[in-house]
């Protein structure tokens, strides 16, 4: 059983916090209090996200876990449709929620918003909706590499699905999966998400790159390499301090691997380009070339001095015991 704090964000006469049921860290509060759900501009777009699951998760500032559903609101004083955002804060430490489920459970959302409107310190019981971490799968490799390259490109993953999300927290390491900022069923993209499933029909703004399924790019190739490794190495869950470990700009040795395990303090700007990791295949791919070339010469070298003794060394008999010579 894990006590989390529920919190309700909406309007009456502006937006504003409606209710909390638990204790709430005040920098958490604020960040609570931002507007994230752009992108619904008609009435019958909040009426849907009644049956439609929008919402997202991500780490607070105190280090919590916040995972938010966004679901239709009442009128406000001018007679306008409002949307409320209902937030349940899970404590540092604590059981990864799995967000994808939760979301989905309409009656959760609706026991977190009357609970917010009674109030207290008492906070709200939950059990049950634990992430449940996986042996990492193909599928859920190609979303960890997408999700990598998107970091690398300060962008953002859209992994089509609220399967690709999970699919995502779950092969990464718990600790890992509660640092993603995540969203699901979004009209648009905000600037601190990093990995979402946009709803049919949403357009990225384009202010930020956007990376799809699957990921192309030196950093997506890296991070597939490396997490394969860490399975065939016997570790079910990848975590990001390895993945994320980036190569250094030209190898050490002409037989060491272009990538190498050097951190690099999660510096991104000594990954390769593709142009770059080519023309490093080719220069090692001609040097064995011109080894190889060496050594063949030197081999034609050794049968043709062999053949020219044979030539003009007169043979040399050996007289057998009780023959003259």
């Amino acid at each position: 059983m894990t006590v989390v704090t529920a919190h309700l964000f909406g309007s009456r006469n502006g937006y504003q916090t409606l209710g909390v049921a638990g204790a709430i860290d005040p920098a958490d509060r604020a960040e609570l209090e931002q507007l994230r759900f752009g992108g619904l501009s008609r009435e019958s777009e909040i009426v849907e996200l009644g049956s439609h699951v929008m919402g997202y998760g991500r780490r607070l500032p105190s280090g919590q876990v916040a995972i938010s559903r966004v679901l239709p609101g009442g009128r406000d004083d001018v007679g306008r449709l409002t949307v409320e955002i209902v937030t349940l804060v899970f404590p540092r430490g604590g059981t990864m929620p799995d967000g994808p489920a939760l979301l989905a459970d309409r009656a959760v959302w609706d026991r977190c918003r009357e609970a917010a409107l009674a109030g207290g310190s008492a906070g709200l019981q939950m059990s049950g909706h634990e992430l449940r971490q996986a042996v990492a799968t193909q599928p859920g490799i190609e979303r960890v590499a997408a999700y990598c390259a998107a970091r690398a490109a300060r962008g953002v993953v859209n992994l089509g699905s609220e399967l690709g999300v999970r699919q995502l927290l779950e092969t990464l390491a718990p600790s890992d999966a509660a640092s993603v900022s995540w969203g699901i069923g979004l009209a648009s993209v905000p600037p601190w998400a990093e990995a979402c499933a946009l709803r049919q029909g949403a357009v990225p703004d384009g202010r930020r790159p956007v990376v799809t399924l699957p990921a192309t790019g030196a950093a997506a190739e890296l991070v597939r390499g490396r997490t394969m490794q860490s399975v065939l190495d016997g570790d079910p869950l990848v975590t990001l301090k390895v993945l994320l470990q980036p190569v250094v700009p030209m190898p050490v040795s002409e037989d060491q691997p272009y990538y190498s395990n050097v951190d690099l303090a999660e510096d991104w700007s000594s990954v390769p380009s593709e142009s770059e990791l080519i023309c490093w295949q080719a220069e090692k791919t001609r040097k064995r070339h011109d080894k190889l070339r060496r050594w063949g010469i030197i081999a034609c070298c050794v049968a043709g001095a062999l053949l020219v003794a044979a030539y003009y060394v007169p043979p040399y008999y050996v007289p057998l015991p009780g023959r003259a010579g």
